[in-house]
């Protein structure tokens, strides 16, 4: 199975994620609030999220894209 981490949580990650997860596609949902990538999984059975803060976390990024085939950032 393709795995894909979308980094952040906002209103245009909902429709990319069940797009993906509907296509049978693993999506790992990386937000700093980690409740906000939580709703935006929800009827998703290829997802997971995660708390990810960009600023803060470089060896956690390192980690998740080393676990990836694709990385798509939704941040600002």
């Amino acid at each position: 199975m393709k795995k894909v981490l979308c980094l952040g949580a906002g209103l245009v990650a909902r429709p990319f994620i069940h797009y993906l997860s509907e296509h049978v596609i693993h999506v790992v949902v990386a937000s700093r609030t980690k409740s906000k990538a939580e709703n935006l999984i929800e009827g998703c059975e290829n997802a997971e999220a995660v708390a990810f803060n960009i600023a803060t976390d470089d060896s956690l990024l390192e980690e998740l894209t080393a676990k990836v085939d694709l990385v798509c950032s939704l941040l600002p």
